[in-house]
């Protein structure tokens, strides 16, 4: 990988329509970023360029991991989160949380359990309930 800054030209499909991105990052963070702002998988990319050079498969696969993994750590894949109702708040509290710091993302009622991520660190818990 070339030194920083890079200049970065993106062709992707989105919604079946080719569209294009030209910026410049100025670490690796950011340009994992870039891929992950844009919505960028392997599978929609048609032309990525850094600093006017086309880069091999090999290059790419690994960027497309490297922003998988923090896609996952943020919580990216997830669906937003929903306050919880005054059930499930005691639910949460019965656990040991602070409700205020939780949002519910699944309620499997039929299996009593209560699928939650934390407001500030996006980590998720399980929680059982009756």
């Amino acid at each position: 990988m070339p030194k920083y800054p890079l200049w970065i030209r993106i062709e992707y499909l989105d919604y079946d329509m080719q569209i294009g991105y030209t910026g410049c990052v100025c670490t690796r963070a950011d340009l994992l970023d870039v891929i992950i702002r844009l919505d960028i998988y392997q599978s929609n990319i048609k032309y990525f360029e850094i600093n006017g050079e086309a880069q091999l498969n090999h290059v790419l696969v690994t960027l497309y991991q490297e922003a998988e993994k923090v896609r996952k750590e943020r919580g990216h894949d997830m669906k937003q989160g929903k306050r919880p109702t005054n059930r499930q708040k005691e639910a949460i509290e019965a656990a040991g949380l602070k409700a205020s710091n939780w949002l519910v993302v699944k309620n499997l009622q039929h299996e009593n359990e209560l699928h939650i991520v934390n407001r500030s660190s996006n980590k998720t818990r399980v929680i059982r309930y009756e």
